[in-house]
């Protein structure tokens, strides 16, 4: 049976599999600077806190909804009753790259065709997020 392909299914694959990235740059840009003025120089246009520099800042525009849709999908999908499996659906086959969706679907004990809807609906709930759906 063919399905019809869209343009964003990729896209939303993508995100997913960026998300650990944009989180650790998300976390490194929240560290503040440690590093201790040795030159006796005065600051002149640096800011004051470092601490309150470190939580201003935030990723590139693109990257910071990217970022959000993906933390939200993960939010929602945490809240279903089986969301913990979904989870490790996604760890699996997104982050850790270490199985298919037919080993995962081994590993969590449940048929192919759980597996593949956990799969698109997680992708999904991304593309909702992010608005490319309704």
């Amino acid at each position: 049976m063919s399905h019809a392909r869209y343009d964003w299914w990729g896209y939303c694959k993508g995100m997913i599999k960026r998300y650990p990235m944009l989180a650790a740059e998300r976390e490194a840009l929240k560290d503040p600077n440690m590093i201790a003025d040795y030159s006796g120089q005065p600051r002149g246009g640096s800011p004051g806190n470092p601490t309150a520099q470190g939580a201003c800042r935030t990723l590139s525009g693109i990257k910071e909804r990217e970022y959000q849709a993906v933390a939200d999908a993960i939010t929602i999908t945490a809240r279903k009753r089986d969301g913990k499996e979904r989870l490790v659906l996604v760890d699996m086959m997104f982050w850790a790259r270490s199985h298919t969706l037919e080993g995962v679907a081994r590993e969590l004990h449940v048929s192919y065709a759980t597996a593949r809807r956990w799969h698109s609906d997680f992708v999904r709930t991304v593309g909702r997020q992010f608005g490319l759906l309704d």
